[in-house]
C-alpha cells in the first residue's frame, strides 16, 4: 500500500507543465534514472532502449558516429514525420546529440494522440519529453562517474583462407592475407563525469563536465567528445519569481571512416598483397573492385559543436496564477572534411590526381514562449486553465567545395586553394 501511494504521488511532466500520475488520462510513461540501461551508454536514446511498451530504440550498425533510429507511433506517410519530437528542459526540437546521458534525469514519453494536442503536427509521431539533472536545496556534492570499454569485432562470418580460395579454383596472386585483419583494430573506449551540484533555500546550481574517447572497431573511425552543461535557479520576491538559467554545449570530432571498407574486405582476393614492392597500394583494375585497406586510410572526419541556451522566468501573480516567459536558442555548426590521395583508386582520387571536399553547415533557431495559467480547486475537483504563445524561428545555411589536381597529399583537405 505504501508502495502504491508513492507511486500515485509521482509527477509526470506531460507538455507545459506537470500532473500528479494518479491525474493522468493520456498514455504517459515516466522513465528515472534508477531505470535507465547501464553500461556503455553513449547516447540518451540507449537509456531507454526496452523500457517503454511501443518504443522502439535501435541502431544499423556498431559505427560510434552512427544514429539511433526511435519509432514510437509508426511511420507517418504525410510528412515522412517518423521520429518522435524531442523536448529538452521545456525546448521543443531539441537535439539529442547535444546532451550527455549522465546528466538527465527522467524520461516522460507521451504516447497517444494528447502529444500532437499540446504540440502540433510535430508531435504526431509521439513525444519524448527530457528533464535534466538539477542542484537541490541543503546539499553540496561533487560526482564522478567512469567506465573503460574494449571495443572489437564479437564475430565475423566464414572466409575462404588463401590457400582455400586456391584449392577451390581462385587465382593465386602469390600472397596470403586477412583482409578483415587488415582493417579492423581493438582500441579502449573511456568515458569521464564530473558533476558539481548544491544550493540553499533560495539558489540551486549544478554543473557537469564529461569527456567522451569512442573507438571504433575500423581503423580510423571513432569520436573525441567535450560536453558542459551548466543549470541554475534562483527564487526572489518572497519565492513568488522564479528564474531558471540552462545551457548545454557539446563539441565533437569525428573521424566517420567507411564502411564500405568492410564489403570490399569480403569480396577482396584472400591472396592478394595490401602492397606493391615500390609501397603502393595493390590497386587492381575492374569494376567495383577497391583494396579495403587503401579505403580505410583515406580521410573523412569532422567538427560538430552544439548549444542549447534557455532562460525561464516565472512570476506568481496572486496564489494559483503564474506568468511564465521563455527565451531559448539552439545552435549546431558542423565542418567536415574528405581527401581521397594521388594513389587513391576509391572516390577517383587517382584520375583526378587527389579529391578534396570540404563541406560546412550552420543552424540556429529562437524560442518564445509565454503563457498565463490559473491552477485552483473546487470542492475536490483539482483544475488548471492555460493560455499563451509560442513562436520559434528555423535558419540554416551551409556551402560546399570539391576539388582535385593537387601537387602533394600533404595538406589533404586544408589547402583547396592549391589545386
Amino acid at each position: 500500500a505504501l508502495a502504491a501511494g508513492k507511486l500515485l504521488e509521482e509527477v509526470v511532466v506531460v507538455g507545459y507543465g506537470s500532473q500528479k500520475s494518479k491525474e493522468v488520462t493520456g498514455s504517459v510513461v515516466s522513465v528515472k534514472k534508477d531505470d535507465f540501461n547501464a553500461g556503455n551508454v553513449n547516447s540518451p536514446a540507449q537509456l531507454l532502449q526496452g523500457r517503454v511498451a511501443g518504443l522502439t530504440v535501435s541502431k544499423a550498425s556498431g559505427d560510434p558516429n552512427g544514429s539511433f533510429g526511435i519509432r514510437l507511433r509508426g511511420l507517418s506517410t504525410i510528412g515522412a514525420q517518423t521520429e518522435p519530437l524531442i523536448i529538452v528542459d521545456g525546448v521543443p526540437g531539441a537535439s539529442l546529440n547535444n546532451i550527455d546521458p549522465q546528466d538527465i534525469e527522467s524520461f516522460d514519453v507521451l504516447k497517444d494522440g494528447s502529444a500532437a494536442a499540446i504540440y502540433g503536427t510535430r508531435g504526431s509521431s509521439g513525444v519524448i519529453l527530457i528533464t535534466t539533472k538539477k542542484g537541490k536545496k541543503g546539499t553540496s556534492k561533487v560526482e564522478y562517474n567512469g567506465y573503460l570499454a574494449n571495443e572489437s569485432i564479437a564475430k565475423l562470418p566464414s572466409f575462404l583462407t588463401a590457400s582455400e580460395f586456391k584449392a577451390a579454383g581462385g587465382v593465386d596472386a602469390g600472397s596470403e592475407t586477412d583482409w578483415y585483419d587488415e582493417i579492423a583494430q581493438s582500441k579502449i573506449s573511456h568515458s569521464h563525469n564530473l558533476s558539481l551540484s548544491g544550493g540553499t533555500a533560495s539558489t540551486s546550481y549544478r554543473a557537469s563536465f564529461n569527456f567522451r574517447d569512442m573507438a571504433g572497431v575500423v581503423h580510423n573511425t571513432g569520436f573525441k567528445q567535450l560536453n558542459g552543461s551548466l543549470s541554475l535557479n534562483q527564487k526572489a520576491m518572497n519565492d513568488k519569481l522564479n528564474i531558471g538559467i540552462n545551457m548545454i554545449v557539446t563539441n565533437r570530432n569525428s573521424k566517420f571512416g567507411f564502411p564500405e571498407a568492410f564489403r570490399y574486405a569480403s569480396l577482396f582476393n584472400p591472396t592478394s598483397s595490401v602492397y606493391l614492392e615500390n609501397g603502393s597500394y595493390n590497386n587492381p583494375t575492374g569494376f567495383d573492385v577497391f583494396n579495403p585497406v587503401s579505403m580505410a586510410n583515406q580521410v573523412n572526419e569532422g567538427t560538430r559543436t552544439e548549444m542549447l541556451a534557455n532562460i525561464t522566468a516565472s512570476y506568481e501573480i496572486v496564489a494559483g496564477l503564474k506568468l511564465t516567459g521563455t527565451y531559448a536558442r539552439q545552435g549546431s555548426n558542423r565542418l567536415n572534411g574528405e581527401y581521397y590521395a594521388k594513389n587513391s583508386v576509391y572516390r577517383q582520387g587517382v584520375s583526378r590526381n587527389g579529391v578534396a571536399l570540404r563541406t560546412t553547415e550552420q543552424d540556429v533557431n529562437n524560442l518564445y514562449e509565454a503563457t498565463l495559467a490559473y491552477s485552483g480547486e473546487l470542492n475536490k475537483l483539482s483544475y488548471t486553465l492555460m493560455g499563451g504563445v509560442s513562436t520559434q524561428d528555423f535558419n540554416f545555411q551551409g556551402q560546399s567545395i570539391n576539388a582535385g589536381g593537387f601537387l602533394l597529399d600533404a595538406f589533404t583537405y586544408n589547402n583547396i586553394g592549391t589545386s
